[in-house]
């Protein structure tokens, strides 16, 4: 009884916030963020179970970016590739050195600057796309660039997490038998060459 009492809860609410969400001309990715908010165990507590909420969660932006991925061209995206490089490595760096130079105005320390740089450099993906999605964009010239942005944006978080550890301190994993390894199996590479 009291999942069918949340669910027609979580139901209406959503009925009514995205309706409002339509008036005032919000993104309803916004309205489901502030949905989320209120009928999670920090708003009105209709939904108290974690795992439930991180499982609906994954569901959630699985079915979202599987209907974009529906209209999307990835050989358009390709064609794309210099404006996601250039225009990813620019973005990416540029918003790090900002926010580390406006996080020392605040007297920060170096490593939390860096850091906090990292997170602010990042966009989320699927929030972006169902904007993108919503006003008809995915699929054109500019769409394509952001989205390509967005991948490099993604695959930056490797060597920022690689990075992170060093930052405060801790030696993190050791990557240079793995390196060396991938180095040897190269062509044109001998193994004596190496260290």
């Amino acid at each position: 009884m009291e999942i069918l009492t949340a669910s027609v809860s979580i139901i209406t609410l959503s009925i009514v916030l995205l309706y409002l969400g339509l008036r005032f001309r919000i993104p309803s990715i916004v309205s489901f963020l502030i949905i989320g908010m209120l009928v999670g165990p920090y708003g009105f507590g209709l939904i108290t179970n974690e795992t439930a909420i991180d499982t609906f969660g994954n569901i959630g932006i699985i079915l979202l970016l599987f209907t974009i991925g529906l209209e999307f061209s990835f050989q358009k995206l390709l064609r794309t590739w210099r404006t996601v490089i250039i225009g990813g490595l620019v973005q990416v760096c540029l918003t790090i050195v900002a926010i580390t130079l406006l996080s020392g105005l605040f007297h920060m320390p170096l490593n939390e600057a860096l850091m906090f740089g990292f997170i602010v450099s990042l966009s989320s993906t699927a929030i972006v796309m169902k904007i993108l999605q919503e006003r008809g964009q995915v699929d054109t010239l500019q769409g394509r660039a952001l989205l390509g942005i967005l991948i490099f944006q993604d695959l930056a978080i490797i060597p920022m997490m690689l990075i992170a550890p060093l930052l405060f301190g801790s030696s993190g994993p050791d990557l240079r038998p793995q390196i060396r390894r991938l180095l040897r199996n190269l062509p044109g590479l001998h193994q004596p060459a190496l260290p």
